[in-house]
């Protein structure tokens, strides 16, 4: 596959694009996942299955 775009793959700026890099984008898009789903401490959390069955 190519494309004509060209993307600043160096997020550490030493040069080169390596696993370091990959690595950081990657907990970047982790953090950002995490930050934008809900808390579960904000929702209530089933126990049992009668808490679970009254529920419905």
């Amino acid at each position: 596959m190519q494309s004509t775009l060209t993307y600043d793959t160096d997020v550490n700026n030493d040069g080169i694009t390596d696993e370091l890099d990959l690595l950081l984008v990657k907990l970047k898009a982790v953090e950002a996942i995490t930050s934008a789903a809900p808390s579960l401490s904000k929702t209530k959390k089933i126990t049992t299955w009668s808490e679970f069955k009254k529920r419905k």
